[in-house]
């Protein structure tokens, strides 16, 4: 089984082009969102971040308060790199339990079984490097991706432009990038431009 990340900034489309994907038969392994749930099924991931920020960092309901969190690794780098040198060796070990899992003979969109990673971060982070097999990044213009990231997250512009700083990509890493500044239609057919490519 073949694995691609599939990345790109806040804003640009990543999450729709792994939908489409999806629809295809595609098995989808959502980072951020599976970081989120290791929070809740690993409580010593928060227990460690709050020995290493050196503050508490839980709701009412005894979670990690994302928010809170997010206040501070956004605006402070140092902060950022501690918490992701606990929480991407804790995502990696979980995506491999995942892909062991899946059924090798799945065969997805294309000729060539695979699977997909989607995260902003990974292709940034050598622990990611020999994970997945191929790269394809997902672009838009930058003032699309800050309307559309301030829409879907109902917060400020400004917000938005200090979450995208925080983020770096490598764009000569990608085998392909797919530019999402039209409608879903022309989209699809992108997608699938680029990956009939990617072998």
């Amino acid at each position: 089984m073949k694995t691609v990340l599939v990345t790109g900034g806040i804003g640009s489309g990543k999450t729709a082009v792994c939908a489409y994907l999806a629809s295809k038969g595609v098995m989808i392994y959502d980072a951020d969102g599976m970081t989120k749930s290791l929070y809740d099924r690993r409580p010593v991931l928060v227990r460690m971040i709050e020995e290493t920020l050196g503050r508490p960092l839980r709701d009412s309901s005894g979670r990690l308060d994302r928010a809170a969190l997010a206040g501070i690794i956004f605006s402070d780098p140092a902060a950022l790199a501690q918490v992701e040198n606990i929480v991407h060796p804790a995502v990696l070990q979980d995506f491999l339990e995942w892909k062991d899992g899946l059924d090798s003979a799945w065969c997805g969109y294309g000729t060539i079984p695979f699977a997909v990673m989607e995260s902003a971060l990974a292709s940034d982070k050598p622990l990611f490097d020999d994970v997945c097999d191929k790269i394809v990044l997902v672009d838009a213009p930058e003032r699309i991706r800050i309307a559309r990231a301030a829409e879907r997250d109902h917060t400020s512009p400004e917000k938005i432009i200090m979450r995208m700083r925080a983020q770096h990509f490598d764009r000569s890493k990608a085998d392909r990038t797919i530019i999402n500044d039209a409608d879903l239609h022309t989209l699809h057919r992108r997608i699938g431009a680029a990956f009939r490519r990617l072998w």
